[in-house]
């Protein structure tokens, strides 16, 4: 997209702002219900036998792991309460650049869940720590 045209006006192909917020809105909803049902399933994982069979260190992973998909799920909720509470429900540059960190956030701390909970797997499937190091790469 471009910022400007050569006159220093604002691009005809730029995006209003309400609709960029629309679109920020919409992505953290999309996420959340599976970042709450990844919550639920690592949750759930506690209670299964074969979890206490895990080394300490992977169930330390997977603890992290766990603490990465909580951290995701909390900056996927805070746009829309922030956008209500703090912005009164206005379309702020403020709240576009607020809500835009918090996405990329999330996603980050999603992808270290992901990345975590997929060692954890491989080095329980292979039992080689050597396998399991190599396959994150």
């Amino acid at each position: 997209m471009e910022k400007a045209e050569k006159g220093g006006g604002p691009s005809k192909n730029q995006t209003p702002l309400d609709e960029k917020i629309e679109h920020l809105l919409t992505e953290a909803r999309v996420a959340l219900p599976g970042a709450q049902a990844l919550l639920g399933f690592q949750f759930a994982i506690f209670l299964a036998d074969r979890f206490d069979r895990l080394p300490s260190s992977l169930k330390s992973l997977h603890l992290a792991s766990l603490s990465f998909i909580l951290i995701a799920t909390i900056l996927l909720m805070t746009p829309a309460a922030y956008h209500r509470i703090m912005e009164e429900g206005e379309n702020t540059e403020r709240f576009h650049r607020f809500a835009g960190r918090m996405l990329l956030a999330s996603l980050a701390t999603l992808a270290l869940r992901i990345t975590g909970d997929f060692f954890v797997v491989v080095r329980y499937v292979t039992d080689s720590l050597r396998f399991a190091l190599r396959s994150r790469s």
